[in-house]
């Protein structure tokens, strides 16, 4: 799977030793009304707003721990935070099963280094977006 977002990798390839993706999450949600139409009772109906959270850990390696720092305190700084998000669904670029998945806006909710341990680090991004689309 790669993910880009405003044409930014995110995660790339599987077939790159460097970087893999892994604990894909996804979570979609409607925001519910709840209102009461008598005494003791409540109607719920669904709006049309809809939040789809989608998140993935990437572990990337670094030649040695000075570029593993850098990375850790400069990273979220230099993202894009908002913009077209595309997903390619396979193991690479020549895949015939490849399945290319879009979303005309999204955003880069949030970003968490998890447990850096020497020139590693596993990168948690959280990208929000209103619709998926297959390509």
């Amino acid at each position: 799977m790669q993910v880009t977002l405003a044409d930014q990798i995110l995660a790339d390839w599987p077939g790159n030793p460097a970087e893999y993706t892994s604990s894909e999450d996804f979570d979609g949600q409607v925001l519910v009304e709840n209102e009461p139409i008598t005494r003791g009772s409540r109607f719920l109906e669904a709006r049309q707003n809809e939040q789809i959270t989608f998140s993935f850990i990437v572990t990337r390696q670094f030649a040695n721990l000075a570029l593993a720092e850098a990375f850790f305190l400069t990273y979220w700084s230099g993202l894009t935070k908002q913009g077209a998000l595309t997903i390619n669904a396979g193991y690479a670029a020549d895949d015939p099963g490849l399945v290319v998945i879009t979303a005309a806006n999204a955003i880069l909710e949030r970003m968490r280094i998890l447990d850096p341990i020497g020139a590693s680090m596993r990168v948690q991004f959280y990208i929000l977006t209103t619709a998926l689309a297959a390509a």
